[in-house]
């Protein structure tokens, strides 16, 4: 077993947790799902919104600016070799020869799934949202669990996402 990617990771986790607006800070994928030989490294990050309060418009409606990245996705874009892909809500990076899969949302409400979905294994995932729509009708969108007429149903863990699709926890390790 190759015991640098898992330091690697715990670094990475580490230097993005003590980010401003970082609230939570996990490792997802493979790692946390304790495979032995895992080939990237997955992060998840739940951050405060980067939405600034401009003023208002002419109706009184606020104005709102965003800037694009997240104080974590910089500090990552400073750790790493290059950048693969970087978007306002993932990104892929290479820190140290590792491919770095960054995903994160400010919606605490969209945490859940989107760790859920990060943490996998991918026909796992892909089964219980295949269980959800059979027995709601429903969909997922932007991380968070919907019915067949678009009613929210917000996770703010994993324990609630197996909770909404009725199933019982499982530990990563025994997700297959």
């Amino acid at each position: 077993m190759n015991d640098t990617i898992f330091k690697i990771a715990d670094v990475i986790k580490m230097r993005l947790a003590r980010c401003e607006g970082a609230m939570i800070t996990e490792i997802g994928g493979s790692i946390r799902r304790g495979k032995e030989n895992p080939k990237d490294i997955e992060i998840c990050v739940l951050s405060k919104s980067t939405k600034k309060f401009q003023g208002t418009d002419l109706f009184g409606e606020p104005i709102y600016s965003m800037e694009l990245e997240t104080p974590a996705m910089s500090e990552l874009r400073r750790m790493s070799n290059s950048v693969v892909r970087c978007g306002q809500k993932s990104g892929q990076f290479v820190v140290a020869s590792y491919t770095v899969d960054y995903f994160q949302t400010t919606d605490i409400d969209a945490w859940g799934l989107m760790y859920f979905i990060r943490t996998g294994p991918a026909d796992f995932v892909k089964q219980c949202l295949i269980r959800w729509k059979q027995k709601t009708g429903g969909y997922s969108k932007e991380n968070i669990l919907r019915d067949s007429d678009g009613t929210k149903y917000p996770c703010k863990n994993e324990r609630a996402v197996f909770e909404r699709l009725g199933l019982p926890w499982a530990e990563p390790k025994d997700r297959i």
